[in-house]
């Protein structure tokens, strides 16, 4: 039994230092969604989640994650000019959430989908949400 105990201990400490799962990507995402927000106080860092729309269309949503670190969403997005929307949502409980009002919503944006491109958006806020900027990058998948 003492020689047990060393072994399940070591087993256990394997299992917490093994790398953590990515999500799940979409098959031959060609479209990669990051949002984050610079906060100012720990208390300002509640949770959030961000909904995509593509069309007029929901896609889906990012993980709900504090506003400070990165949610991502991959998606597969047909080629060609698409409007799109991101919608910020506030989730303090970690399920639910409250929409943020509309002048804190950035606005709707024209994206264009490259064949045999990646396309990266980078949703940054700033000034408690009320600031937002895009970076877009593309690159060969």
């Amino acid at each position: 039994m003492k020689r047990l105990i060393p072994l399940v201990l070591a087993a256990l400490w394997a299992g917490c230092a093994a790398p953590k799962p990515k999500p799940a990507a979409v098959a031959a995402s060609n479209f990669e969604f990051n949002s984050y927000e610079v906060v100012g106080t720990p208390e300002e860092d509640t949770l959030e989640y961000v909904q995509v729309f593509v069309d007029g269309q929901p896609q889906g949503r990012t993980e709900t994650a504090a506003k400070s670190r990165t949610k991502l969403w991959l998606g597969q997005i047909a080629e060609g000019n698409h409007p799109m929307r991101f919608e910020v949502w506030d989730s303090s409980d970690g399920v639910s959430g409250a929409r943020r009002p509309d002048e804190l919503q950035p606005g709707e944006r024209f994206f264009r989908i490259e064949p045999g491109q990646k396309t990266r958006v980078t949703l940054k806020f700033t000034d408690a949400g009320r600031q937002s900027l895009l970076y877009v990058t593309r690159e060969p998948k």
